[in-house]
């Protein structure tokens, strides 16, 4: 979630910011087409917003993928700094979310009751959850961070490794994650799950292809096949639904395109926004929206069920989800002190 990134006074690329942007926002429209007030969800052949970002299976490879792509090798194979950072964001936020979410969870309580919802004793292990569960009762999609933390702490040793060893980590997470069945995953700790598979096998593969493939040669090769490659795709997602086949849905192969078609639409966006730089820019603000977008897409589902509204109107909700977060974000850099910024932000 741009845990991993470029520095602020180094020279950023905007296809990848940009490309952050819009993996974000797949992960908000999923989000509100999953929690809508509507019992049936949205209507995807109805739905060009859903349509648009491809139907994703699994938007969060895109940034476990980069996370690899940018790591930097640390002084040592085990570095404590950054993971004990994540952690206490982990923590802060999942104390924010315990409180928001409870407030959210008591408004929609009191619609269908009429009847105020009694807080739940606090303590510590309620709002962070087990660390051997995928739960943080606070803020249920931090789960991200569970998976990313360990990540982070053998980070330094996967640099470190020849790229025949990355292959075998690389393979080996994708064959059990895939291979296993869930039932056997979900039998094992946390850490061995299938979310956890899955982040490591496509953290490792963005080490291993920072290797061989240079961010400008990226670039270049997107510039050139992104807007052609985003057609393909495009149509190949807005006719899923009628032959009930989805290239994204492939395993381990739809995922890297995915990746692709989340660059590929930056190009798009590069090539025919006039503000994209300006939009680019908000590259570094994507683990702040991912955190806070939720509190929206919830309050949006209560507002718009004491208050319904057309439901293919509520294919712009995401829209207006992604600008509060972002405009939520200046506030956050105007107000908040260096060291509070960092950490509820995680910058670097």
């Amino acid at each position: 979630m741009g845990v991993f990134h470029e520095g602020e006074g180094k020279k950023r690329d905007s296809m990848v910011d940009l490309a952050r942007i819009i993996a974000m926002f797949a992960i908000i429209i999923s989000h509100c087409n999953i929690r809508t007030p509507f019992h049936g969800g949205w209507c995807p052949e109805m739905s060009w917003a859903t349509v648009l970002i491809g139907f994703i299976e699994n938007p969060v490879c895109f940034f476990f993928f980069f996370a690899g792509y940018f790591a930097k090798k640390t002084s040592s194979p085990i570095a404590w700094e950054r993971p004990l950072q994540l952690l206490v964001s982990t923590c802060l936020w999942a104390l924010i979310g315990f409180v928001v979410f409870h407030c959210l969870n008591s408004w929609m309580h009191y619609i269908e009751t009429d009847q105020v919802l009694p807080w739940n004793s606090l303590s510590l292990y309620q709002v962070v959850g087990n660390f051997s569960s995928a739960v943080i009762p606070g803020h249920m999609d931090l789960w991200f961070m569970k998976v990313l933390i360990p990540i982070v702490l053998v980070s330094g040793l996967l640099v470190r490794l020849p790229a025949w060893s990355l292959i075998v980590v690389t393979a080996g997470c994708f064959g059990v994650a895939y291979g296993v069945d869930e039932e056997t995953l979900q039998a094992l700790p946390y850490f061995l799950q299938g979310k956890f598979l899955l982040g490591m096998a496509y953290f490792s593969s963005g080490v291993l292809a920072r290797r061989y493939i240079t961010l400008q040669t990226l670039s270049g090769v997107m510039s050139k096949i992104g807007v052609g490659y985003f057609a393909v795709m495009f149509i190949q997602s807005a006719v899923s639904p009628y032959v009930h086949w989805n290239a994204f849905e492939i395993p381990v192969l739809g995922g890297f395109l995915e990746i692709l078609y989340f660059l590929s639409m930056a190009q798009v966006v590069k090539r025919y926004v006039p503000c994209h730089e300006r939009l680019a820019r908000y590259g570094v603000a994507v683990f702040f929206v991912y955190v806070t977008q939720e509190f929206f897409v919830i309050g949006a589902k209560v507002l718009f069920t004491a208050y319904p509204i057309n439901k293919h109107l509520y294919t712009l909700v995401p829209f207006a989800i992604l600008l509060l977060c972002l405009l939520l974000y200046e506030v956050a850099q105007r107000v908040l002190p260096t060291r509070i910024r960092k950490i509820v932000c995680l910058q670097s």
